[in-house]
C-alpha cells in the first residue's frame, strides 16, 4: 500500500500495479468495485455557536471550514458532490490528515467534515484519554525541563 498518486489509474491500466483504492470516480475502462460506503458528520469547534443539529446546504456553505486534503485543494468525498451542485465550501484551514485536523479545530470557530465512524472512534478515545488524564499526576513543562 502506498500513498495516492495522480497517475494511479494509468498505472493500473498499464499493469504496473494491480489495484488502486480511491474515492474518486475511476475511468470507465477500469473495472471497479465498491468496498464500503461512508456517511459524514460535521465536528464543530467550541468557538462556533451553532443552534441546530443539522445544517441546510446554505448554512453549511456559509460556515468556515477546515479541510483534510485528499487531493490538492479538496477532500474528494465532500467537495466532489458539492461541485456537482455548483457549490464550494469556504475553507480557511487545510491539513493533510484527519486526526490532527480534529484536534486543530477543537478551540476554533471552524467545522470539519469527517466520516461518522472516525468521529465516533475519536470521541471514544478522547473520553478515555480525559478520564486517564484526570486520574494521573499532571506535570508542568518549563523551558528548562519538567517539574512534578
Amino acid at each position: 500500500m502506498s500513498a495516492w498518486r495522480a497517475q494511479a489509474y494509468e498505472d493500473v491500466a498499464a499493469g504496473r500495479i494491480d489495484t488502486a483504492r480511491s474515492a474518486a470516480q475511476a475511468p470507465p475502462a477500469l473495472e471497479t468495485e465498491v468496498l464500503f460506503n461512508l456517511d459524514f458528520v460535521c465536528l464543530v469547534g467550541s468557538a462556533l455557536w451553532v443552534r441546530t443539529r443539522r445544517f441546510t446546504l446554505k448554512q453549511y456553505l456559509q460556515l468556515p471550514h477546515a479541510l483534510v486534503e485528499t487531493l490538492e485543494g479538496q477532500q474528494t468525498l465532500v467537495d466532489g458532490p458539492l461541485a456537482q451542485l455548483g457549490a464550494k465550501r469556504r475553507v480557511t484551514l487545510s491539513l493533510p490528515f484527519f486526526v490532527p485536523a480534529i484536534f486543530a479545530i477543537a478551540q476554533t470557530d471552524l467545522i470539519l467534515t469527517v466520516p461518522r465512524r472516525l468521529a465516533r472512534i475519536t470521541l471514544r478515545w478522547l473520553v478515555y484519554a480525559s478520564n486517564r488524564l484526570a486520574k494521573s499526576k499532571l506535570f508542568r513543562i518549563s523551558g528548562h525541563g519538567i517539574r512534578g
